[in-house]
C-alpha cells in the first residue's frame, strides 16, 4: 500500500511509539488489556503518522501496522528461543535490549548507510532537481516532454494503486491511445467510447475523473521506471505552459 506521508509526521509517530514502549515497566497485564492497550497505540500511532483520510483507511493503515509488528515479534521470538541472549528482555510483549548508547549510535549509522548504499545501487532515489525530462514509449511512438515532480501529487490507479504522472493533453497527442479519444469524443456529445480506466482527483478547484493508460515504458531523466506507472490525460492548457507533466513522487519508489 502506498501512502503520501511527511517526514515530520513519521519522526512524530516514532517517538510515540518509542514512548509507549516503556510499557515495558509497568507489571504484567492480562492478556485481555494487553490486546486493548496494543490496539489504543497502534491507532494512535498510525493517526500521528498518517493523517486521518476516513475510517478504512484508518483501518488499513493499522492493518499494514499489525503485519509489520507481528513479523518483527515472529524474528524477536525466533531469537529468544534459538539464542537466549542476556541482553535481551520481554515483559508484557515489550522487547528490550540492554545496550550501551554508543553500540546503539554505531549501529543505527551503520544501517542508515547501508540502506543508502542499496538504494544507490537499485537507482531507487529522487531526482535533485524538481525539473526533469520524462519521455513515455507507448505502442511503437514516443513522447519527450518536461515534468516536475510535486509532492503535493498522490494520485494512483484505483485498482492497482500504481503511481500516475498527470500529461498535458497537448504534450503527449501522439501516443494517446485510441481508446482516450473515443472516450473524449463520447464527452463530447458522440458516443463511441469503450471502455477505459478513469482516475478520479480532487483540487481546489473542484473534483473529476481523468482517463489514464498504461505505457509501455517510462524514462524520468535517465533513469528507467521499474514500477508500474500510469498516464493520466489533463486537459489541453491545465499546465503551465512549459511544464508538460506532474510527476506523483511514488514513481521513484
Amino acid at each position: 500500500m502506498n501512502r503520501k506521508v511527511r517526514q515530520i509526521r513519521l519522526i512524530a509517530g516514532a517517538l510515540f511509539g518509542a514512548l509507549c514502549s516503556l510499557i515495558i515497566l509497568l507489571p504484567p497485564m492480562n492478556s485481555a488489556l494487553s490486546l486493548i492497550t496494543k490496539l489504543a497505540v497502534s491507532l494512535v500511532i498510525c493517526l500521528i503518522s498518517f493523517r486521518f483520510d476516513g475510517i478504512k483507511c484508518l483501518i488499513k493503515n493499522t492493518a499494514a501496522f499489525f503485519m509489520i509488528s507481528f513479523l518483527f515479534c515472529g524474528v524477536m521470538i525466533a531469537l529468544w528461543f534459538t539464542f537466549t541472549p542476556k541482553e535481551m528482555v520481554i515483559n508484557n510483549s515489550t522487547v528490550y535490549f540492554n545496550i550501551s548508547p554508543v553500540i546503539l549510535i554505531v549501529s543505527s549509522l551503520v544501517t542508515y548507510f547501508v540502506v543508502r548504499i542499496i538504494c544507490r545501487i537499485t537507482g531507487r532515489k529522487k531526482p535533485k532537481d524538481l525539473y526533469c525530462d520524462v519521455k513515455i514509449d507507448c505502442r511503437s511512438s514516443q513522447a519527450t516532454i518536461k515534468g516536475k515532480l510535486d509532492t503535493g501529487c498522490s494520485l494512483v490507479e484505483p485498482f492497482s494503486g500504481s503511481p500516475v504522472i498527470v500529461c498535458d493533453r497537448s504534450k503527449i497527442k501522439n501516443i494517446i491511445p485510441e481508446n482516450i479519444l473515443e472516450y473524449e469524443k463520447s464527452c463530447a456529445g458522440m458516443p463511441t467510447a469503450t471502455k477505459i480506466r478513469l482516475i478520479p482527483y480532487s483540487t481546489i478547484h473542484g473534483t473529476g475523473l481523468l482517463p489514464c493508460f498504461k505505457p509501455d515504458r517510462v524514462f524520468i531523466g535517465d533513469s528507467l521506471c521499474l514500477n508500474e506507472i500510469y498516464i493520466a490525460v489533463a486537459d489541453d492548457g491545465s499546465m503551465d505552459s512549459e511544464l508538460g507533466c506532474v510527476i506523483n513522487p511514488q514513481c521513484f519508489d
